[in-house]
């Protein structure tokens, strides 16, 4: 179900222009959701402080909500 509703949410953000509408949106958000899943089971291991694991998500959300350049 959250899968579901990060790629209805991705699908948005491609229609209002924030994310590369090329993207295929179920997959990103399968991806997303195993890397939160990943990183909170480091946190929870103790391989990775909580602040570590937020800087990797924001890098990889950054990725995703860059701005597109135009195409030609």
């Amino acid at each position: 179900m959250l899968e579901r509703l990060l790629a209805r949410q991705l699908r948005q953000a491609q229609q209002d222009g924030d994310v590369d509408p090329e993207l295929d949106a179920d997959v990103v958000a399968a991806g997303l959701l195993a890397l939160t899943n990943g990183l909170g089971s480091r946190v929870l291991g103790g391989q990775r402080d909580g602040a570590g694991a937020l800087t990797v998500l924001n890098y990889h959300l950054d990725c995703l909500f860059r701005p597109q350049a135009p195409k030609e």
